[in-house]
């Protein structure tokens, strides 16, 4: 690290030297300051841009050339006549100043040619930024692109944000890809064939809606380059290695005006994750959640279908097949079609070792577990879409999706409670389901009358079987007959959930600067849970009677609202107030009793933000909600949530309120080619549900109550990117404060969590050397409850390396070192990664040939540190082995 950090120095150094400042500013004919604009600095020979930069709101903007050398400079803005100037830095120039001016441009086809050329180019509330601009050649795929423009983040999840905010939507050439998703599209898409990158601000499928809400919705959209339009691109990648490690993944696409089709594929047991089990969960339907602004929220089972997820995307072991289809069809201009499927299996192998501490009135008491996990999942998820526009003011659409998987998950694992050893066997199968629909149509009367209506339904199933083997007798003394030794449990819980909503909303635009928003609309919730325990004797399950283990539970909520909302715009400051009225009804009915209640409710939110400039700005969100329980939370018979973990709801849960505040503040400076985010959350929640732990020897028995005291939740976030011509600095903070309550034998307990992450690096940005990113990440998690307390601390130095060799020869490498502690010294360990890959490739020729080699140093395990209400926990990670791989890739 000590050399890698010299030589970064020294490139800097040399790339620093005998440099001079060109500065000046840029106006139109009335002397106005043009914010935006391009100024470039070229090779007058060659024409190749040296250096650019973009005016900030003063018009102003500052270039670096060297002594002794003749430049182009250039100067361009939408609308605009380009201006050129030839000149020549002096040896004992101390610095120059080029004042330009641009004039209006009569000739649209002159415009045109300047804006392909221009890096950055804005136009409305979008951001244009050329590829070729910012990149040297090397980048492979969509996210190398996107991690060299100015205030992009990528984290390793595939979530793209831009200036601190989370982009919503992914389109290329327009259209959705996959749905908007934006993981699939940042690890597939070829670099090569990305001409430019879209901000859209504020975007909205439904145009004559633009602006109207402050949903603050960003999309990217990518622009293909005109030599991959009408015919089919992508590339075919194969590899193999020793141990049997293989990689297959193909990546095709095809764009027309009418028509565009991707295919994705991916066959590999290297670890690698086009798309994960985890993706596959957080993956929804993309119909937009139409009552979510109401202020009311439905709890619903979970989708996680409680299976063991990997660690920092790790795994002993994990194999992936996947094959994935998406396509737009536009027959005219009036239909449009589009839609989309992903099939996937995966098999996923655990091991883990755990230390847990359990907070507990008599005592804290430890437990060593360790785990083999053997994960399988069969998943598939489809939609199709249609939209209508019979006229410019008619938008009809509609959204059909469907999510199924086939999971089964078996875990063994030898948990030690003091001196007591149990053999456990679990065995967790489920085919969870998910069908949603949507209708959508909006109406534009005119420039002061719009209308749209929009109609939801959704229909969920969970049928877990959960299967419970035991060397220790399970439960003893709560499960009946327990002098005989209960060693085996069988459990069979189905859930359904069908949820139906529709929102009437009515703009009345008074002005260019104010409107007036009505909406009405109504919601159900109707869920259904039927659970059995059985006691299983030589693979005979009896079920237990009685209406202590078993469950059949209807709930249903009912909202009707009506919400009104006003918007206003007084100069620079955008604000809308408002508040939404709801009539809530909801019904229990279990072991022949039936609990139904009502409640009138008044929820108040409020939207203000401030444009400082077209580039900064600083925002206030406030709102007010209701959320209502889940059935499971409601169900009094009991039910297996563990090995050592059984669950009794409670009928006599109440919803919950809270107060959210959201703060956040953006700055993108051109001039100084700084960027800052800042944001602020702030939740405190009311009458929340919490859990009341119970234990009976070395087992927990969990009810659920609305706590008495409000839990709060403090967030704030910040980040500051800096780029110099050859150097770019970025430093990021994420901290949040947690406190929130449980009752562990009746007494209630504040629990508290103080969670840390500081990250700085700095990144060569050279054309010719290579270039190197280093960086630093230290993560602080402190976790107090029960009288005991803990603080783990995670340092993470890393480095990355990309080098241009020999012309035809790419190398490209990452390592990250690990050193995990807790505050007190007990628990500490260090371990590291170091991957390489080195890719060969002639002129532009479509054959590259590559070689990886992950995980050189064999790392064999990673920690990790985890705090609930109940208890504290560090476990370690099994890895998977070192390997290397041969592959070859075919370029279309």
């Amino acid at each position: 690290m000590k050399y890698l950090a010299i030589a970064v120095l020294l490139f800097a150094n040399i790339s620093f030297a005998q440099q001079v400042v060109i500065e000046g500013m840029v106006k139109d004919s009335l002397s106005k300051p043009l914010e935006m604009a391009n100024v470039l600095l070229k090779n007058p020979e060659t024409g190749a841009i040296v250096s650019y930069a973009v005016t900030n709101y003063e018009g102003r903007f500052v270039l670096k050339g060297k002594t002794g050398t003749s430049y182009e400079l250039s100067a361009s803005y939408l609308g605009y006549r380009s201006s050129k100037e030839v000149f020549t830095i002096k040896e004992d120039d101390p610095g120059i100043i080029k004042n330009i001016v641009l004039y209006e441009n009569v000739n649209q086809l002159d415009g045109v040619e300047v804006v392909q050329k221009m890096p950055v180019t804005l136009s409305g509330d979008t951001i244009i930024y050329k590829a070729d601009a910012f990149t040297n050649g090397k980048e492979r795929k969509l996210e190398n692109i996107l991690e060299k423009l100015p205030g992009f983040e990528i984290d390793e999840s595939g979530e793209v944000k831009v200036q601190g905010k989370k982009v919503n939507n992914l389109l290329v050439e327009g259209k959705k890809f996959f749905d908007g998703n934006t993981k699939l599209a940042t690890k597939n898409i070829p670099a090569d064939a990305v001409d430019k990158v879209e901000v859209v601000q504020d975007y909205n499928e439904v145009s004559p809606l633009k602006g109207l809400d402050n949903e603050e919705n960003l999309a990217l959209n990518i622009r293909l380059k005109e030599g991959k339009k009408n015919m089919l691109f992508g590339d075919i990648k194969a590899s193999g290695g020793l141990e049997d490690r293989y990689t297959f993944h193909p990546n095709l696409f095809y764009y027309t005006s009418k028509a565009n089709l991707n295919f994705i594929g991916d066959l590999n047991n290297t670890g690698s994750r086009s798309f994960s089990f985890k993706d596959y969960l957080k993956f929804n339907s993309g119909i937009k959640n139409i009552t979510e602004k109401s202020g009311t929220t439905f709890l619903s089972e979970n989708n996680d279908i409680g299976l063991a997820s990997m660690q920092n995307n790790r795994a002993k072991e994990l194999i992936t097949q996947l094959g994935a289809f998406n396509f737009t069809y536009v027959p005219g201009k009036k239909w449009s079609f589009s839609g989309f499927g992903i099939a996937s299996k995966i098999k996923t192998i655990i091991n883990s070792l755990a230390h847990h501490t359990y907070l507990r009135d008599d005592g804290n008491v430890t437990e060593a577990v360790n785990s083999d996990t053997d994960q399988r999942t069969v998943s598939g998820i489809a939609k199709i879409s249609s939209v209508f526009t019979p006229k410019k003011d008619v938008y009809i659409s509609y959204d059909g999706f469907l999510k199924s998987t086939d999971a089964t998950q078996l875990n063994q694992r030898l948990s030690g409670f003091n001196t007591v050893e149990n053999a456990v066997k679990e065995r967790d199968h489920q085919r969870p389901l998910i069908m949603e629909q949507s209708l959508r149509g909006y109406l534009t009367k005119n420039v002061h009358h719009i209308f749209s209506l929009e109609l939801n339904h959704r229909y969920s199933k969970l049928n877990p079987l959960y299967h419970l083997q035991t060397s220790q007798p399970s439960f003893p003394g709560i499960f009946p007959d327990t002098d005989k030794g209960t060693h085996e449990l069988l459990q069979q819980k189905n859930t359904v959930t069908r949820n139906w909503s529709g929102i009437f909303k009515y703009y009345r635009i008074l002005n260019g600067k104010n409107h007036i928003n009505i909406t009405g609309g109504i919601q159900n919730q109707h869920q259904n849970l039927v659970s059995d325990i059985s006691r299983v004797a030589e693979n005979n399950p009896t079920k237990l009677e009685g209406n202590a283990w078993n469950n059949d539970v209807q709930f249903r909520v009912n909202d009707v609202f009506i919400s009104a909302r006003y918007k206003t715009k007084l100069g620079r400051l955008i604000m809308i107030p408002g508040v939404s009225y709801h009539y809530y009804q909801w019904k229990n009915r279990q072991l022949n009793k039936t609990f139904t209640s009502d409640r009138h409710v008044l929820l108040p939110d409020f939207y203000a933000r401030f444009n400082f400039k077209r580039s900064e700005s600083i925002s206030l969100n406030y709102n007010m909600k209701t959320q209502f329980p889940k059935i499971s939370q409601l169900a009094l018979g009991t039910t297996i949530q563990g090995y050592n973990i059984l669950f009794q709801g409670n009928e006599k849960l109440n919803y919950g309120y809270y107060h959210q505040l959201g703060l956040s503040y953006n700055l993108f400076d051109s001039f100084y080619h700084k960027n800052i985010n800042m944001r602020f959350n702030y939740q405190k929640k009311f009458d929340d549900i919490l859990n009341d732990v119970t234990y009976s020897g070395n087992n927990s028995l969990l009810t659920v109550i609305n706590a008495n005291s409000a839990n709060e939740i403090v967030s704030a976030s910040g980040s500051y990117d800096k780029r110099y011509t050859f150097m770019r600095f970025h430093i990021m903070a994420n901290i949040s404060h947690s406190k929130y309550h449980n009752s562990i034998e009746g007494i209630q307990n504040t629990n508290t969590s103080l969670i840390q992450n500081y990250k700085a690096s700095a990144t060569t940005n050279f054309s010719e050397l290579p270039n190197v990113t280093l960086g630093f990440q230290k993560i602080f998690n402190t976790y107090s409850g029960a009288d005991i307390k803990n603080k783990f601390i995670t340092h993470q130095p890393f480095a990355k390396l990309e080098w241009g060799i020999l012309k035809y020869f790419t190398l490209l490498a990452d390592y990250e070192y690990n050193v995990y502690k807790n505050r007190g010294g007990t628990t500490k360990s260090s371990y590291e990664f170091l991957n390489i890959d080195l890719y060969y490739q002639h002129d532009d020729s479509p054959w590259e040939f590559q070689i990886s080699a992950a995980n050189i140093l064999n790392t064999k395990s990673i920690r990790r540190d985890q705090f609930s209400d109940a208890f504290m926990g560090t476990y370690q990670y099994v890895v998977l082995p070192r390997y290397i791989l041969f592959g070859i890739t075919y370029q279309m």
